[in-house]
């Protein structure tokens, strides 16, 4: 979606579609069956002097737990675009490298990887994505996310859908995004990421009052309330 800071996290191509420097921050739990794992993020971004359109982006995430991975990844991107001669149409372009750390017991590993993707906005209100990532060397094998990302407006509803594939695993995620009271709140449903199993509907709120934005994230447990599966967090950024 336009205007997302973390793209430097998903997409480097995304990060021309802002055009303001911002920072932000999210914390959050993510429960599972195996074990807990506390995270937390940090991006920051900003438009690069005398270059337009060009955008950089410098990401931090952290995951902690004490019976299995805990990770430390340094992600920057940077993005551009430029115009399609025959079509008049704007193709966003990004790539980005990525450090990471992750910890196991008794076990240390040090990885380097990088991502690229490209994006591409119709007439209709469709945008479409292409995303390779997590090509990483030093953490075992080099297979890397094959990422196809949809989003149209209908009316004033966004509606997203990705399909990721790696390796011989592949998921389709899908999700809706909705204005309320003149787009001072923005209402969000999906379908959640899996966490060794655990299947939920995962919800959200945006806050925007400018220059301050405002996320809740939480997860309804497809198995009901009594699952020890989901995720809950909170963003903010300036």
């Amino acid at each position: 979606v336009e205007g997302d800071p973390y793209a430097v996290f998903y997409n480097p191509a995304n990060l021309t579609t802002l055009t303001d420097l911002e920072a932000r921050f999210e914390t959050g739990r993510l429960l599972s069956p195996e074990a807990g794992k506390g995270q937390a993020s940090m991006v920051y971004v900003r438009p690069l002097p005398d270059q337009p359109n060009r955008v950089a982006g410098l990401g931090y995430y952290a995951e902690r737990s004490n019976s299995t991975v805990s990770m430390d990844a340094l992600v920057m991107g940077i993005g551009d675009r430029t115009v399609i001669k025959y079509f008049q149409r704007p193709l966003f372009y990004g790539i980005g490298g990525k450090l990471i750390s992750r910890r196991l017991p008794g076990k240390n590993q040090l990885g380097l990887g990088a991502d690229a993707g490209v994006q591409l906005a119709g007439n209709s209100g469709l945008k479409t994505s292409l995303v390779l990532s997590d090509v990483v060397l030093g953490l075992g094998a080099l297979n890397g996310t094959f990422t196809l990302g949809n989003s149209y407006i209908f009316s004033e509803v966004t509606v997203l859908a990705d399909f990721r594939m790696r390796g011989s695993y592949s998921e389709l995620y899908f999700g809706a995004e909705y204005p309320l009271f003149n787009g001072l709140v923005q209402a969000r449903a999906g379908k959640g990421v899996s966490s060794e199993g655990g299947g939920y509907l995962a919800l959200g709120a945006g806050i925007n009052v400018l220059p301050w934005l405002v996320d809740f994230t939480f997860s309804v447990p497809v198995k009901g309330y009594g699952a020890d599966t989901g995720y809950y967090g909170i963003n903010v950024g300036y």
